[in-house]
């Protein structure tokens, strides 16, 4: 064996500084070739720029400290695909904040992580590890999501060795080049600060989505219990508001699948639902079908076309992820949104019917609907959101007032439905108040309050009861030969045209028509007898007035014959259950319709029994008795009165002279007297010429004188054979 060669003290002292030196180089190589220390000074936000940074690619996220400190970095990663396969980052940090204690994470325009780890280095030899993926609890001790509480001594330098990868990529996000990856790539905040605002974040996004839901459950419970279907939409709407605002948060804990957070299906999805159900709540809102059907058509084509968007990708999401989400090579980022339409897309596509609504709210409002007013008037909190992106640049300031205004605009939605339902009430209230007035054309109230009815529901088939009333009969002298000369449409109007003017008579004076037979009215009064005399006089004054019209016109002028009797009168509903209406039945009826028939024979307009006379107000009318009859199909003669308040006021003042004369002849008459009474009769004719009745007694006892009569057999009544 050759031994070593003697070394004198002189080299052995090269030979030890130089094995010094290299240990020494060796020592700081890693840390002579990194880049520059990122200088952390002062602020809760700072942002390492991509010259402080290294890169290391197709490594493992699992990589001990010892092989990253010792591997080759780079300057810049080779391609957006390193994105979905890993990345580790690398690069120090000298703490001059004056506190050991900061996070450090990826924030700005870096995309969605689904992974993230994380190693820290410090001079004295001790190091930090900690890691996070999708699924794992968001908020740790010393993690949130992908940001990591970290200790560096102050003034000192911590090498960082960050772990991150986005799989399957969210295709939302996009760069403008290949170098822009590197923006905005990692950030450093106080841990204090960071936990705070994402808490305080969180916190106000679940307060007010667990609102939002709340209003859809209330909603929900309205339209169970009150059927108005407003209440089911906006509830659905609310659901779908409230889906879509916390899917975000839902997904960054880890409550719901990856495909939720990096797909962006669902997003626009809920955006789409949104869509759909807020269109459906508005048409519903105005009633758009009933008030314009072509617009409610458009309206409802965009529904179906959202709907179809969204059938389309809801099946786009069985085949998530693919290669768009995985090869980013070919398929390079672009900002587009996973599905058949981008969300700018739909929003544009929402314009229209929107545009529709508020067409269709506004006219309504101006015609005096609350409801479409109220619905304008929630849409008005959006225009402080316009205000304050406009005026303002802090985010988290727009972020708080966006949420106040989606919980006020549910506030005001639900009022507008409240204000709906109102309007709706307030309509049925006038509808029935217009139906019951529409009734009482065919069924009088007065009938319902004698049958002591609330309403016409109530009334059924033989309801009855026993009253006296005063029945007034009034019909057109020579209608039929009248009619004939008219074809049916003059013959309508002819006959509308003379019972408007006669109908309100009979209601202003406490009665109501019974029936319209053709041109006849039947009318009952059931306060006082005075008040269908005074009825029958009007009417025959009405007619005169009428009649003078018709002269003008060159038209003959009618007359009409009226006959009133009071009695006891059973009154009710007559028919079958699926026909019925109300009328009287008594002999008091019957002998009324005889008097108008006996107007034709007196020749005098108006004519009333003994009974009604009997129980007219002292005073009130002036008649005078004309005959005793026995109307046909009875043997018990009646008397009868003329009114002669009825007459035309020349002939009523000239039969008011000859009164004394006429009631003399008569009694005459009745005493068998005939050339008596015929002697008083021609002298009431001197007088009035035009007194039909006294100009009948005069043929009477002309007749009677002429051919004689039974003395002991003759009662002096008139014994009718005809109707």
């Amino acid at each position: 064996m050759t031994p070593f060669p003697r070394t004198s003290p002189f080299e052995l002292c090269l030979v030890r500084t130089l094995l010094s030196l290299s240990l020494w180089l060796v020592a700081i190589i890693p840390s002579a070739s990194a880049k520059e220390p990122f200088t952390l000074t002062s602020g809760d936000w700072a942002m390492v720029t991509p010259e402080h940074i290294e890169f290391l690619e197709k490594t493992p996220p699992d990589t001990p400290l010892e092989v990253l400190q010792s591997a080759d970095w780079k300057k810049a990663p080779s391609s957006v695909q390193t994105l979905v396969e890993g990345l580790w980052m690398k690069f120090q940090v000298q703490n001059h904040l004056g506190k050991e204690q900061f996070v450090m994470g990826c924030y700005g325009n870096f995309p969605s992580c689904t992974e993230s780890r994380i190693h820290v280095a410090l001079p004295d030899g001790t190091t930090h590890s900690d890691q996070w993926q999708y699924g794992d609890p968001m908020h740790g001790d010393d993690q949130l999501a992908g940001w990591y509480r970290v200790l560096v001594p102050i003034d000192e330098i911590g090498t960082f060795f960050y772990y991150v990868r986005a799989y399957p990529f969210d295709r939302r996000e996009s760069f403008d080049d290949e170098d822009s990856i590197l923006h905005y790539v990692i950030g450093i905040a106080g841990w204090t600060s960071l936990a705070n605002f994402v808490d305080q974040d969180s916190t106000r996004w679940i307060v007010l989505m667990s609102v939002i839901g709340a209003f859809a459950v209330y909603y929900l419970i309205f339209f169970m219990v009150s059927k108005e279907i407003n209440y089911f939409w906006l509830s659905m709407l609310s659901v779908s508001i409230s889906l879509r605002s916390s899917l975000a948060a839902l997904s960054n804990y880890g409550f719901l699948p990856l495909v939720f957070l990096n797909s962006g299906y669902f997003s626009i999805i809920f955006l789409q639902l949104i869509f759909i159900f807020g269109l459906q709540f508005s048409r519903s809102l105005v009633d758009l079908k009933e008030s314009h059907p072509l617009l409610d058509r458009v309206i409802w084509t965009f529904q179906m076309g959202f709907l179809i968007i969204m059938s389309i990708d809801l099946a786009g999401i069985f085949n998530w992820p693919s290669a768009q989400h995985l090869d980013l090579l070919s398929n390079p980022p672009d900002g587009k949104w996973s599905g058949f339409l981008q969300q700018v897309h739909l929003y544009i596509a929402g314009i229209p019917p929107f545009l529709i609504w508020i067409y269709v709210s506004f006219k309504k409002w101006r015609g005096g609907s609350r409801s479409a007013g109220m619905g304008l008037f929630s849409l008005s909190p959006f225009l402080l959101i316009f205000a304050v992106n406009i005026f303002s640049d802090d985010w988290y300031f727009k972020n708080i007032v966006t949420q106040l205004v989606i919980l006020v605009v549910f506030i005001l939605l639900g009022l507008a439905v409240a204000q709906r339902m109102n309007d709706l009430k307030q309509l049925a209230l006038e509808q029935q108040m217009r139906l019951t007035e529409a009734y009482q054309r065919f069924v009088p109230k007065q009938l319902l309050s004698n049958l002591e009815k609330e309403s016409i529901l109530d009334v059924k088939l033989g309801d009855q009861v026993q009253k006296e009333m005063s029945i007034l009969f009034s019909d057109i002298r020579s209608f039929t030969t009248l009619s004939e000369s008219m074809t049916p449409e003059e013959n309508f109007r002819f006959v509308n045209s003379y019972l408007s003017r006669m109908g309100p008579l009979v209601r202003e004076h406490h009665g109501y028509i019974d029936k319209y037979i053709g041109d006849a009215i039947m009318a009952l009064f059931d306060r006082s007898p005075d008040d269908a005399v005074r009825t029958s006089v009007e009417m025959l004054a009405a007619l005169r007035e009428y009649n003078e019209g018709r002269l003008r016109a060159g038209y003959e002028p009618i007359r009409i014959g009226i006959g009133i009797n009071t009695g006891m009168m059973m009154l009710g509903t007559l028919g079958e259950e699926d026909r019925m209406e109300g009328s009287v039945i008594s002999d008091a009826v019957n002998l009324a319709a005889r008097l108008e028939g006996l107007t034709k024979l007196y020749w005098t307009p108006l004519l009333v029994s003994e009974a009604t006379r009997s129980q007219l107000t002292t005073d009130a009318f002036r008649t005078r008795l004309i005959d005793k009859v026995a109307v046909k199909g009875k043997t018990e003669p009646v008397l009868i009165h003329e009114v002669l308040d009825a007459e035309a006021p020349e002939e009523r003042d000239a039969k008011l002279a000859t009164l004394d004369a006429f009631n003399s002849g008569w009694e005459l008459y009745q005493n068998q007297q005939f050339k008596k009474a015929q002697a008083q009769f021609q002298e009431c004719l001197k007088q009035a010429p035009g007194d039909t009745v006294a100009d009948l007694y005069v043929e009477r006892c002309e007749a009677l004188l002429s051919s004689g009569w039974d003395a002991e057999n003759w009662d002096g009544v008139n014994r009718m054979d005809t109707k």
